[in-house]
């Protein structure tokens, strides 16, 4: 419950910063760009940026699970003026999974078995665009709560996406 709660929190703090995104001025993110994310949850993603927002799509496929991601990042701004290229953002979503319950993947399942799962995801991370190159980097942190098929199970991870922006 004290997960939940700092997540919500989290997430209310951002949503009542997107007027001072708006004042701010344009991202240096533009575009579409595709590629790879690495991690736990690994897979393909795409990106696409409305004005100071972006949209993203992530296809997972692992081991255990399989599942689709979809991500509004509502506030996507430059660290500082200084360095052109360089974001954060913060964002929220939601997920649906179909995984399986086998204790070599997900140790103290001893149910075996498919498992579908629907719930809300969150993002926080930092995204650089190589002025002199089609690529960008990003390293997000992406928590996520299952609300229906393994309800309240939360899981986080970490993942480094590598993108080529279309111009």
């Amino acid at each position: 419950m004290k997960k939940i709660t700092l997540l919500m929190a989290l997430a209310i703090g951002l949503l009542s910063s997107t007027a001072f995104a708006q004042t701010r001025g344009y991202s240096s993110s533009g575009g579409t760009s595709i590629g790879l994310r690495l991690g736990p949850d690994a897979g393909i993603t795409l990106k696409h940026h409305t004005g100071s927002a972006a949209l993203e799509g992530i296809l997972h496929v692992s081991n255990w699970f399989t599942g689709f991601t979809g991500l509004y990042h509502f506030f996507h701004q430059p660290i500082t003026a200084d360095l052109r290229g360089l974001d954060w953002y913060a964002g929220l979503g939601g997920h649906i999974w179909a995984y399986r319950r086998d204790s070599r993947y997900l140790p103290g399942w001893y149910e075996s078995g498919t498992r579908t799962g629907f719930g809300v995801d969150f993002a926080l991370g930092m995204q650089y665009n190589f002025p002199s190159a089609p690529l960008n980097l990003a390293l997000d942190w992406k928590p996520a709560i299952n609300l229906v098929g393994g309800s309240g199970w939360a899981y986080s991870s970490v993942g480094l996406s590598i993108r080529y922006r279309f111009k």
